[in-house]
C-alpha cells in the first residue's frame, strides 16, 4: 500500500540563528522595506511583499550563498521595484484567489502573510515562513541553463501562487499521511508505485499544480500558463516532472480526489 510521509524541511538550525540576528539588526536593517497590499484588494490571503535582508546577510554563511557583489546590486534593484511586485502581485491576486478556491473546493483558512523576498538561493516555501526568491526576475538580461534572464513579472506571480498553494493542499496531504479514511488518493498511489515510483516532492505537487493550471485555464489566461511552463522548465527536477504528469493526467482527476475530501471536511 503507498503512504504518503510527511516532509520536514530541515531549518530548525537556521530559524534559531535567524532569530537571533533578527533582534539585534531587524530595526537598523530592515528599514520598514514593507509595501502594504493595495487597499482595493478584497480578496484574502492578502500578501504584503518585503525585503528580507536578514535572511540575505544569514544565507551568506550556508550553501545558499550569492556573491557578494551581485547581492548588493540585486538589493538596490530590489526596493526600487518592490512596489512592482507587490502591485502585479495584487493585480493577478483578484481572479487567480478566488479561482483557485472555487477549483480546490476550499477557502484560504488565512488572511494574510507577509512574503520575504530573498535574494539568495532560499528555497522558495509557503510554510514555516513564506518565501520567494526574487533574482530571476533582477539584474540585466543574460543567459541562464538556456533560458532568458529576467523573467517576466507573470513568472512571479506564477511562483508566488505556488507557494501559496501549498496551503490550500496540506489538510489533504496531512489527511493521507494520517491515513484519514475520508482522504484517498488513486492518483498518489499510482504514481508512487511501480512502475512510475516518482519522488515524494513530485507527488506532494500534483494536486497544487493541478490547481494551478485550472484556474489559469478557467480564467483564459494563457500569459500566466506560458510563465508557468517556463519557470517549471527552467527549475526542471521534481517541479518539471509534477508538471509533466499534470498535462499528461489532466486537472480534473486531480481535483475531484481533492473537492471529495474536501467536501467530507466540510
Amino acid at each position: 500500500m503507498f503512504r504518503i510521509q510527511k516532509c520536514v524541511v530541515v531549518v530548525l538550525g537556521l530559524i534559531g540563528n535567524f532569530h537571533l540576528i533578527a533582534c539585534a539588526t531587524s530595526r537598523a536593517m530592515a528599514e520598514d522595506n514593507r509595501i502594504p497590499a493595495s487597499q482595493k484588494l478584497e480578496v484574502t490571503p492578502r500578501l504584503f511583499m518585503q525585503a528580507s535582508p536578514v535572511f540575505d546577510m544569514l544565507c551568506q554563511q550556508t550553501p545558499f550563498k550569492i556573491d557578494p557583489e551581485i547581492q548588493e546590486k540585486y538589493q538596490k534593484e530590489l526596493n526600487e521595484k518592490l512596489g512592482t511586485f507587490q502591485s502585479e502581485w495584487d493585480k493577478a491576486a483578484i481572479s487567480i484567489v478566488p479561482e483557485s478556491e472555487k477549483v480546490a473546493g476550499i477557502k484560504f483558512s488565512r488572511k494574510e502573510y507577509s512574503v520575504a523576498l530573498a535574494l539568495c538561493s532560499w528555497i522558495p516555501m509557503g510554510d514555516p515562513v513564506f518565501i520567494v526568491t526574487p533574482g530571476a526576475y533582477l539584474g540585466a538580461p543574460r543567459k541562464m541553463n538556456g533560458f532568458d534572464l529576467p523573467f517576466s513579472m507573470d513568472a512571479f506571480v506564477s511562483m508566488t501562487h505556488h507557494e501559496l498553494l501549498h496551503s490550500l493542499v496540506q489538510n489533504f496531504i496531512d489527511a493521507i499521511a494520517k491515513d484519514n479514511p475520508n482522504a484517498s488518493s488513486p492518483l498518489l498511489e499510482k504514481y508512487g508505485s511501480a512502475p512510475y515510483k516518482e519522488h515524494f516532492n513530485v507527488l506532494v505537487h500534483l494536486h497544487l499544480m493541478a490547481i494551478q493550471k485550472a484556474s489559469y485555464q478557467q480564467l483564459n489566461n494563457k500569459v500566466l500558463l506560458d510563465a508557468t511552463s517556463k519557470i517549471y522548465a527552467f527549475i526542471g527536477g521534481d517541479y518539471q516532472r509534477a508538471w509533466e504528469i499534470v498535462d499528461v493526467e489532466g486537472t480534473e482527476s486531480f481535483l475531484k480526489e481533492l473537492q471529495s475530501f474536501n467536501s467530507k471536511s466540510k
